[in-house]
């Protein structure tokens, strides 16, 4: 869809991080379409740049974000599986469950949603890495390449 860009990401500190998201009254508004592209397009480009109702049972997972620039990982604990209703930008409704990595990233982008951010997740303050993640978890992590 042309018009469409990567846009800047909101960083570690900024406030409108911790705001809820407001509801969407208009799903034919034509904002509201290119807002979603231009999602799309950011979250590509960073995938392409760094090469990156719910189950009973969690595990623990090397996050990173966009937000804390990459840098640091923290390990958070997620579920195992999520159930997740969404409406996409026609306007239809869906569902999915989804594990692995792409629950961990629903539940990691539905928390942005909510203003709560990985870093609030953290399963212990000594679960923080940079370089050290390079050198002993890369194997380990969705965020491998």
């Amino acid at each position: 869809m042309c018009g469409m860009a990567v846009k800047p990401t909101l960083q570690l500190g900024d406030p409108l991080l911790r705001a809820r998201c407001q509801d969407v009254r208009d799903t034919s508004a034509p904002q509201l379409r290119q807002l979603a592209g231009d999602l799309s397009d950011t979250l590509a480009d960073w995938v392409a740049r760094t090469g990156y109702a719910h189950s009973p049972t969690t595990w623990e997972v090397w996050d990173a974000c966009p937000s804390f620039s990459v840098e640091i990982f923290r390990k958070v604990r997620r579920f195992t599986w999520v159930d997740v209703s969404y409406q996409s930008p026609d306007g239809s409704q869906h569902s999915t469950r989804a594990d692995g990595e792409l629950g961990e990233l629903l539940q990691h982008e539905i928390d942005h949603l909510e203003g709560v951010l990985a870093i609030d997740r953290v399963t212990s303050i000594t679960a923080f890495m940079r370089s050290e993640f390079e050198r002993r978890y890369r194997s380990e992590s969705p965020y491998r390449p």
